[in-house]
């Protein structure tokens, strides 16, 4: 692989993410997701079977090798989704505001039809955790229930907000924590397959708390010991709780990645205080050294047509000037009627925007912020402070790249939350580094072999680059790495000219 050239593709410094579905699932079309500039594919295990998602994961990695290209695997887990049941006849129920409708929960399967006089819900203790007054959104928050009593063993309600209920629709419970925890049972065995198939990401569902970050990973080093894998994927916690909003410094602490769920969040808190929390989210997230995906309804009308409004693409601008490391598409490239040109787009209006971004260390990483960097603990803040002296020598000198050698992939990512101006080429002896590396800003990553010596491995590192034309005769590089070629041995600053 190392000799073949990297296929020609659109690449922003912002990672994009794109979930696969139905629309998305032939080789034709992963092909061309790819070459359109999909750095990650999203598999969402609320729909489809693990066998499925093996074979799909299987030929993504064929057509990611054929092109040379890293592709990054995200198993975003269902979690405790909780959801209505069948209808009567299997047609949506028009549901009119101000009109009396019971809510029975229990588990699905067992009775679990849905009428115009009474839906069931499959979570068996709602009546015993809401109370009068409190709400109840169906359907992504389109639908709307307010408690008026208890009745036995189910709720009476009254419609405030009226619509078309379909089957097996979405049901939140704002301002609530409910008792329902993860991972659940389903995601233990998603996790199982996840580990298995060496998946580079794993995002957790609702998470509340740390707490729940901390289980998940119990989970995943239970699977490894069972799989005799040695490489724990990449954890990804979804802000999509008013619990969580309220527990993300314990959250950041424990995750290596944050994603924002704009689409769960908006129907947990407000509409109009979303953009506000994605830009807080966002920032922290930043501070703490943790990589962000930005995700739902980025180009939504995108799923029926071939252009975005212009809402969209300012959306998607913002997200990007926000400082966010990832954008993210679901149903627009799961199961819209154009993925490869929604990638396209993604990948046009994140280039655009980056390229009108001001300064070598946008948004917010000049000298007076490394002063202040948050981010850094006792393990990792020699890194960093060798990643700020890299960036800073490198802004000096006017160096066209900045050269990494990296076992692990944390270097890389530590740089790139500094936002350099200039690429960072991470090279690696590990394709699956290349890999954890698909959602580090800016970065770039090139496989080379491990050699005897560090001096041995630079030196062969600069000859590759030269050869797959990454860096000219003349130029000048900054180079970061182990001058003893060790996975945890981040110690050597060089400048030099090629």
């Amino acid at each position: 692989m190392a000799s073949r050239p990297q296929a020609s593709r659109l690449v922003s410094a912002t990672r994009i993410v794109a979930t696969l579905g139905p629309a998305s699932s032939s080789s034709t079309v992963v092909r061309k997701m790819i070459q359109a500039g999909v750095d990650v594919f999203r598999f969402n295990m609320s729909h489809g079977t693990a066998a499925d998602h093996l074979r799909l994961m299987d030929k993504v990695r064929g057509i990611a090798d054929e092109l040379n290209t890293p592709v990054g695997i995200l198993v975003d887990l269902q979690g405790p989704k909780v959801r209505t049941g069948r209808n009567a006849g299997g047609k949506p129920i028009d549901l009119h505001r101000g009109e009396t409708l019971f809510v029975r929960g229990g588990i699905r399967g067992t009775d679990d039809i849905c009428t115009s006089q009474e839906i069931f819900v499959d979570y068996p203790r709602i009546a015993d955790e809401l109370k009068r007054g409190g709400q109840i959104l169906l359907d992504d928050g389109y639908l709307e229930l307010r408690v008026e009593k208890r009745q036995e063993d189910r709720l009476e309600t009254v419609v405030v907000r009226s619509g078309r209920l379909k089957e097996h629709a979405g049901v939140n419970f704002p301002g609530r924590t409910i008792g329902l925890k993860v991972p659940t049972r389903k995601d233990a065995r998603d996790v199982e397959m996840a580990v298995g198939a060496e998946a580079d990401f794993i995002a957790l569902s609702f998470v509340q708390s740390a707490e729940d970050l901390l289980r998940l990973r119990r989970l995943v080093q239970k699977s490894m010991r069972q799989s005799k894998k040695t490489r724990s994927p990449a954890i990804v916690a979804k802000i999509e709780k008013p619990a969580a909003l309220k527990n993300l410094d314990e959250i950041l602490e424990e995750t290596d990645g944050i994603m924002v769920a704009r689409g769960d969040l908006g129907v947990e808190i407000s509409l109009e205080k979303v953009p506000v929390w994605q830009k807080d989210i966002l920032r922290r997230a930043r501070a703490k050294g943790v990589f962000s995906i930005t995700a739902t309804q980025m180009l939504e009308s995108m799923v029926q047509h071939s252009k975005p409004t212009r809402a969209e693409v300012s959306d998607v601008a913002n997200a990007v000037f926000d400082g966010t490391d990832a954008i993210m598409l679901s149903a627009e490239s799961a199961v819209g009627d154009h993925p490869i040109e929604s990638v396209r787009m993604l990948s046009r209006i994140a280039i655009e925007a980056e390229q009108s971004l001001e300064g070598p260390h946008w948004p917010s990483r000049r000298r007076g912020d490394f002063e202040r960097d948050a981010g850094g603990d006792e393990r990792t803040e020699p890194i960093r402070a060798m990643a700020r002296a890299t960036i800073e020598l490198a802004a000096l000198s006017g160096a066209r790249r900045i050269v990494v050698f990296t076992t692990s992939g944390r270097t890389g990512y530590i740089l790139s939350g500094y936002r350099p101006g200039i690429r960072v080429i991470c090279v690696t002896p590990s394709e699956a580094t290349r890999r954890r590396l698909t959602l580090a800003w800016n970065t770039q990553t090139v496989f080379l072999p491990a050699a005897r010596t560090g001096d041995e491995l630079m030196q062969q590192g600069i000859e590759r680059l030269r050869a797959l034309r990454l860096v000219r005769k003349g130029d000048a590089v900054v180079i970061l790495g182990g001058a003893k070629n060790l996975p945890e041995a981040t110690n050597l600053l060089r400048w030099r000219k090629v």
